[in-house]
């Protein structure tokens, strides 16, 4: 895999206004890497996103995005 590159200053402005936004509106936020980026998961395909979802305080998520 190649190194992912680093965000850009447009990129960074552009999340930290959504997650303001998302925050003003009481909703989630989730930044995600770059694919170059995501770590790896044991025994899944490099991309998997598994644990994106995760609350702090170890619950584990079960349904993802959906």
């Amino acid at each position: 895999m190649s190194e992912g590159k680093a965000r850009g200053p447009l990129q960074q402005a552009g999340d930290r206004l959504a997650s303001l936004a998302d925050t003003l509106t009481g909703r989630p936020h989730y930044s995600f890497p770059d694919f170059d980026q995501l770590p790896k998961v044991e025994g899944q395909p490099q991309g998997c996103i598994w644990g994106m979802f995760d609350k702090p305080g170890g619950e584990k998520d079960e349904i993802g995005s959906q």
